[in-house]
C-alpha cells in the first residue's frame, strides 16, 4: 500500500491548494570575553506591554497544559504581542531572538532559510533547521530525518511561540537540541477581515490579507459549529545583496469545530499550508576581503551560474481532541509534498568525475505522518499526572542530480540544466513510543503545600532510511542500501518550591540527533552513494534551574546548563552550495541562561535575555574531503571551539506603551561575540552590537481597527555578519546583514 502512497499525497495536496484562491535610547553592555569582541548580531524584535500570566500554561515538556513551576524543564513562551505588534513577521529570529539559549542566524538569504541553534545544537546547518524539532499546532514542520523548514511557520496567524530546551527535548525522540511548538490563532466565531501592506528598504513589499467566517451556531439542536478563517501572504523583495531577489506567496488555512459525536468536550481542527516560493537567487557567501569590500556583493560564481533555489510546499492536517472516561484522546493526522529544485555553482571540471552527481539538485518528497496522544490521572492522596503516545512519520522522496552545464569550449553554457547525473529512491520513516508521568512528593491530599515534584520520561524511537539507486553507469556502480537508528531517550526532573515566589528545578537527560537525508547525500570522499557510515550524535544533558516571581511585575529566570555528545555531527566541507559531513569525536557544552522582565509604572516595560556558552571539541579528530578530485586532510585540536557558536548572546528592550488605542514605542539591543566559521578555528565573523527602533499608533473607527508602525532596523548603521557557512572550502564563510533599513506598515481589521 505505501508504494502507491505519493500520488494519494499529492492529487490530496494539489486538490486542496486550488481551493484556496531616535526618541528614546536603550544601550546594553555586555562583558565581553578576553579574546573575543563585543558582541553583535541583528533582530527585530516587538514591543509588547501585556502583563505576563500569574499561572502561566506550557505544553512542550508533558504534551499536556500545565503550570510552568509544575515542570522541570526550560521553557519561554513568546506571546502574540511580540510576535504580531509592529513586526515585519517575515523571519522566526523577529520573535525567537528575545529567547534566551537560542541562536538565530539570520542569512538575509531565502535560498537557504534561517539558522536556528539551541544550546549549541543546529550550528552546523547549512541551510533549513537542524537539532530542533519544530510544529505548528501540534503537526510536525520537521520531517522523519530530523530536517526542518522554517520559512513554512505562518508568522501572520501565529498566537505564541512555546520553546523547550535541554534534557527534556529527549522526550521527542530525535531532536537533541530542543523544540519549537507554534500554535495558530482559533477560528474567529464571527466574520472578519483585514489588510495589511509594509514595504521597507531594497525593494521589501509584504502583502497579507484575511479572510474568516462561521457556518451555523452552536445550540441544543446543532451541536457542532465550523469556524474558519483563510490568511494569504506575498513576500516580495529584491534583497540586501546582489543576485538575492525573492518572491514567497504563503497560505494558511485554519477550521475549527467542536460538539462532535454528542461530546461536549470534543474538538476538531483542520489546517492547511502551502508555501511558493519560485526562483530565489542564492548569492552565496563572502570572504573576508569580499565583505570588507562590498558587503552587498554576490559570491565567487553566484550569478555567472545563477544560483538558484525553487520551493514548493503543501501540508495539510487534521488533530481531534476529546475527553472520555476521565481520559483526555488527542489524534493528529498530517500528509505533504514538498518539491526543490536547486542550481549550484559547482563548477564545470569537478563534474567531469563519474561519481558526481552534478550542479542541480531536482527533490521530490511526500511525507505523511499520525499519532495517538493519551492523558490522565491517577491516585488520590498522591495524584500523578501521566500521558502515552505512539508517533509515526514516513517520507518518500525522489532525489535527481543534473549538470548545470550544456555545451562544451566556446558552446558552454552554465547555469542550466544538463544531463542526469544521479537518479535515487530514498525512504524514511521514524516511529517513536513515549510514556510521561508528573506528581508531587509529599503527605496528604492537599498537594498544593506539598514543595518537591517529580516527573520522568522516555521515548523509544528508531528511524530508518533505505535507498534505491536508479543510475548505474561505468565508474559509477549500484549505490543502493540503507541504516537504521535506534535510541532509548529518558529524562527525569525534580522542582522545589522553595516559597510561592521562588522555584528550583534540576534536570538530566539523553537525547539522540541522526543525520538527515541532506547530510546522508554526499560523501566527503567524492565517491558516489550516500554517506552510510554517518553516525548519529548521542548527548547527555543536565542543568540546573531558577524561577523567581516576587510580584505580578517582575519575573526573572535563571538555568545552568551542561551538555557532552559523543561522534558530533559536523560539516567535513561546504563548496559551491553543496555540504558534505563526518562525525566528531566528543563535544561539551556549558553555559548559563538569563531572562528576565520588569513593568514600571507609566506602562513602562524591560526585558533581558543574556546566553553565556563555551562549545567546545573535547577530543581531537581529523577530518578529510575530496574537492574537484584533490584530497585533503587535517587535524582538529582538541579545545577548539565549535564555529558558529558566539560565546555571548543578548538581548534587551525597552518599551512604552500608552494603552489600547493608542501610541507605542520601543528600542532594542541585540548583541552576539564573535564566532568561528571553521573547525579549525582560522577564521571568524566578528562581534557587533545592534540597535532597533519601532513606533506604532493604533486606532479604532466605528468598527474598524487601524495599526500603523514605523521601525528602523540596525539604528546606528552597523556593518554586521549574519551568518557563516562552516567550512566553507574556498574561505567564502560570511553572508552579512543589512545596514540601517526603515520600514513602514499599515494593518486595516474588521475585529
Amino acid at each position: 500500500m505505501f508504494p502507491r502512497y505519493p500520488s494519494l499525497v499529492r492529487r490530496l495536496t494539489h486538490h486542496a491548494a486550488a481551493t484556496i484562491t531616535v526618541t528614546f535610547a536603550c544601550a546594553v553592555t555586555i562583558a565581553a570575553h578576553a579574546e573575543l569582541p563585543l558582541p553583535g548580531a541583528q533582530g527585530t524584535p516587538a514591543v509588547s506591554a501585556v502583563a505576563p500570566p500569574t499561572e502561566r500554561l506550557v505544553v512542550t515538556a508533558t504534551r499536556q497544559p500545565v503550570r510552568e513551576a509544575d515542570t522541570p524543564a526550560t521553557i519561554a513562551v513568546v506571546d502574540r504581542a511580540d510576535i504580531q505588534d509592529g513586526q515585519l513577521r517575515i523571519n522566526l529570529s523577529e520573535s525567537l531572538v528575545r529567547v534566551p539559549g537560542l541562536s538565530i542566524q539570520n542569512r538575509q538569504n531565502y535560498a537557504q532559510d534561517l539558522q536556528i541553534s539551541s544550546r549549541g545544537f543546529g550550528a552546523r546547518a547549512s541551510f533549513g533547521i537542524r537539532g530542533l524539532r519544530l510544529y505548528v499546532d501540534d503537526l510536525p514542520a520537521t520531517f522523519p530525518d530530523g530536517q526542518g523548514q522554517g520559512a513554512i511557520v505562518p508568522l501572520s496567524a501565529v498566537e505564541s511561540l512555546e520553546v523547550l530546551r535541554g534534557p527534556w527535548a529527549g522526550a521527542y525522540g530525535n531532536s537533541a537540541g530542543g523544540v519549537i511548538q507554534a500554535t495558530t490563532q482559533a477560528s474567529t466565531r464571527s466574520p472578519a477581515a483585514s489588510l495589511e501592506t509594509i514595504a521597507g528598504g531594497d525593494g521589501m513589499r509584504r502583502f497579507g490579507v484575511r479572510l474568516g467566517a462561521q457556518a451555523g451556531a452552536r445550540n441544543s439542536i446543532r451541536p457542532a459549529a465550523l469556524a474558519g478563517y483563510l490568511d494569504y501572504n506575498l513576500l516580495v523583495t529584491d534583497g540586501f545583496r546582489d543576485h538575492s531577489a525573492t518572491r514567497r506567496a504563503q497560505w494558511f488555512g485554519r477550521a475549527d469545530t467542536e460538539g462532535l459525536l454528542g461530546s461536549a468536550n470534543s474538538r476538531l481542527t483542520a489546517t492547511f499550508i502551502a508555501v511558493d516560493q519560485p526562483d530565489t537567487k542564492d548569492p552565496l557567501g563572502l570572504t573576508v576581503a569580499q565583505w570588507r569590500a562590498n558587503p552587498r556583493a554576490a559570491g565567487t560564481n553566484a550569478i555567472e551560474f545563477n544560483t538558484r533555489k525553487s520551493v514548493q510546499h503543501r501540508q495539510m492536517g487534521v488533530t481531534f481532541a476529546d475527553s472520555l472516561q476521565a481520559l483526555d484522546w488527542r489524534i493528529n493526522a498530517y500528509l505533504g509534498t514538498r518539491e526543490v529544485e536547486q542550481f549550484l555553482a559547482t563548477s564545470v571540471g569537478a563534474q567531469s568525475v563519474a561519481t558526481n552527481s552534478g550542479g542541480v539538485i531536482d527533490l521530490a518528497r511526500d511525507f505523511a505522518g499520525a499519532a495517538l496522544r493519551v492523558s490522565g490521572t491517577t491516585g488520590e492522596a498522591y495524584t500523578t499526572s501521566w500521558s502515552a503516545g505512539i508517533e509515526w512519520d514516513a517520507a518518500i522522496e525522489q532525489r535527481r542530480g543534473f549538470e548545470n552545464f550544456v555545451g562544451a569550449d566556446s558552446s558552454l553554457q552554465v547555469g542550466v540544466r544538463g544531463r542526469e547525473r544521479r537518479n535515487e529512491q530514498s525512504r524514511s520513516s521514524n516511529v517513536a513510543a513515549y510514556v510521561q508521568m508528573r506528581g508531587r512528593i509529599g503527605q496528604g491530599s492537599d498537594l498544593s503545600s506539598d514543595r518537591w515534584g517529580w516527573m520522568w520520561s522516555v521515548c523509544a524511537s528508531e528511524l530508518a532510511f533505505s535507498t534505491l539507486d536508479r543510475f548505474v553507469a561505468a565508474g559509477n556502480p549500484d549505490d543502493s542500501g540503507g541504516v537504521r537508528y535506534r535510541a532509548l531517550t529518558p529524562a527525569a526532573g525534580l522542582t522545589f518550591a522553595q516559597s510561592p515566589t521562588l522555584q528550583w528545578y534540576a534536570s538530566i537527560g539523553r537525547g539522540i540527533e541522526t543525520p538527515t537525508a541532506a547530510e546522508l547525500a554526499y560523501r566527503p570522499d567524492g565517491a558516489a552513494g550516500l554517506n552510510f557510515g554517518l553516525r548519529p550524535s548521542r548527548s547527555k544533558q543536565a542543568e540546573l534551574g531558577m524561577r523567581w516571581q516576587p510580584q505580578e511585575a517582575t519575573s526573572v529566570r535563571v538555568v545552568a546548563f551542561s551538555v557532552r555528545a559523543d561522534d558530533e555531527i559536523v560539516p567535513a566541507v561546504s563548496v559551491g552550495g553543496r555540504a558534505s559531513f563526518q562525525n566528531a569525536g566528543t563535544t561539551r557544552r556549558t553555559g548559563i541562561e538569563l531572562g528576565a522582565e520588569q513593568r514600571f509604572a507609566g506602562d513602562w516595560r524591560a526585558s533581558v535575555a543574556l546566553t553565556r556558552l563555551d562549545a567546545q571539541f573535547e577530543s581531537a579528530f581529523q577530518q578529510r574531503s575530496v574537492v574537484s578530485g584533490v584530497t585533503s586532510s587535517r587535524i582538529i585540536n582538541a579545545g577548539n571551539l565549535l564555529p558558529s557558536v558566539a560565546r555571548l548572546n543578548g538581548f534587551a528592550e525597552i518599551a512604552w506603551r500608552v494603552g489600547q488605542p493608542g501610541l507605542s514605542f520601543a528600542v532594542e539591543t541585540v548583541a552576539r561575540s564573535a564566532m568561528f566559521a571553521d573547525d579549525s578555528n582560522s577564521s571568524q565573523a566578528p562581534g557587533n552590537v545592534v540597535a532597533n527602533l519601532r513606533v506604532g499608533y493604533r486606532s479604532d473607527w466605528g468598527g474598524l481597527r487601524v495599526q500603523t508602525f514605523l521601525r528602523v532596523d540596525n539604528l546606528i548603521d552597523r556593518s554586521t555578519i549574519g551568518s557563516v557557512i562552516v567550512n566553507e572550502a574556498n574561505g567564502r564563510f560570511f553572508e552579512p546583514s543589512p545596514g540601517r533599513r526603515i520600514s513602514v506598515g499599515v494593518a486595516i481589521s474588521l475585529p
